[in-house]
């Protein structure tokens, strides 16, 4: 019976192809939408996702400088602000930490070699921990060291950017002298290029100039803040408190800092992107919606074209049952169809889409989402059942005399 039906149903599309394709074409449009906006959704959350990784994501905890706010007595008895003395104790002290680093992002430098181009560069005063910190990897050189520190010496790494723009190659760089402003440093390394979206620390991942971070006379590195990337996320917490515990004993109980968890942050920032994606589908899927009442429309109209159709097979002994499953069987079939063009076409789209804008931001992580093209798929054919359901059930209570009068 249900090989009969199916035939029954395709014959009844063919018979009308340009009405037919006029109803698939709301529910491809539909199914084509829910693809497309949550799978640009979901790319967009994997992209910023792979970029948070990158720099240690879940995995970093940063204590931030602040205005003390108990303790007033105790503000002038002790140097303010995160020193690099805390960061080495926090260094020799904490368990579970990979990198600790303390930098200062100082803002746009002309950075220039003798004789040679000019490029506006990020000038950040940091230690032997930033690239590794932020998962930055040399290309060419030496990452700076505790005795560049120490020594104050006036050295630099640039980044890919800066090197390209004032240098033929990475390994011509090495050595040279340049110029960021009114100081001059020796380049003793070149990173490698970083390609990464959405996520900044007061710097540009390629065009900066990293300098040994030195403190003033008083032990203050300004606005300065201590990072410290853990072996994982799950050991966060006890970074947290043994490295507060710390910093509380040596600031003598002075509150002029806080603590940034970031494993805290993203899981509820990654929260809002899911309810963000649900929205999304769910708005595209008013499309569909708006589908099945024009599937509904017409196999009403369907029905009454085929009275005489259905009064001959009741007459010769097709049940109501039967008859309902016949024009529900096509409005699935419609819905079905239209629904595995659409996410067809969605899936071609979000290809194409992530093509172009890879082209001008080469981080982008194209992503399909399973979740979209499945639901658009299952909710085609569901609409078309639903909405299928009141032709059938007037084309099911038709009498036969009725419909071979009619006829």
């Amino acid at each position: 019976m249900w090989f009969e039906i199916l035939k029954v149903g395709f014959g009844a599309i063919r018979a009308h192809k340009f009405r037919a394709a006029l109803t698939v074409l709301s529910i491809t449009i539909g199914a084509f939408s829910i693809v497309l906006m949550a799978s640009l959704a979901k790319s967009g959350i994997a992209t910023l996702s792979r970029g948070i990784e990158e720099v240690g994501g879940a995995r970093m905890v940063v204590f931030f400088s602040k205005p003390p706010e108990k303790s007033e007595r105790k503000r002038a008895s002790y140097t303010h602000g995160l020193l690099l003395s805390d960061l080495e104790a926090l260094r020799e002290r904490v368990p579970h930490g990979r990198y600790f680093d303390m930098h200062v992002p100082v803002g746009e430098r002309e950075v220039r070699f003798e004789g040679g181009e000019t490029k506006r560069a990020d000038l950040v005063r940091g230690t032997q921990d930033f690239l590794g910190a932020f998962s930055i990897r040399l290309l060419a050189g030496r990452n700076l060291d505790g005795d560049d520190l120490s020594g104050r010496r006036r050295v630099a790494v640039l980044g890919d950017g800066v090197a390209r723009a004032l240098f033929p190659s990475a390994e011509a760089a090495v050595g040279k002298i340049v110029r960021a402003g009114t100081d001059s440093f020796r380049v003793v390394g070149v990173a490698d290029k970083v390609k990464r979206f959405g996520v900044r620390f007061g710097f540009d991942w390629n065009d900066f100039l990293l300098v040994p971070l030195v403190p003033a006379a008083d032990g203050t590195t300004g606005s300065g803040n201590l990072l410290i990337v853990t072996d994982d996320s799950l050991s966060n917490d006890i970074v947290k408190r043994v490295g507060g515990a710390i910093l509380r004993v040596r600031h003598r109980e002075v509150d002029d800092f806080q603590v940034f968890d970031f494993a805290v942050v993203l899981e509820k920032f990654f929260k809002v992107f899911r309810i963000m994606q649900m929205v999304v589908a769910f708005i595209a899927a008013i499309a569909l919606l708006v589908g099945g009442i024009g599937v509904m429309n017409i196999l009403l109209v369907s029905v009454s074209e085929r009275v005489r159709e259905i009064g001959i097979r009741k007459a010769l002994g097709a049940a109501d049952r039967s008859i309902g499953l016949q024009f529900l069987m096509e409005s699935a079939l419609l819905s079905g169809l239209g629904g595995m063009v659409g996410t067809l076409g969605g899936i071609g789209a979000v290809t194409v889409a992530g093509l172009i804008i890879a082209r001008k931001e080469q981080a982008w992580l194209s992503v399909v989402s399973a979740e979209a093209v499945t639901g658009a798929l299952a909710l085609s054919i569901v609409i078309g059942v639903v909405f299928g359901i009141m032709p059938a059930r007037r084309a099911a209570r038709m009498q036969v005399v009725d419909c071979l009068r009619a006829g």
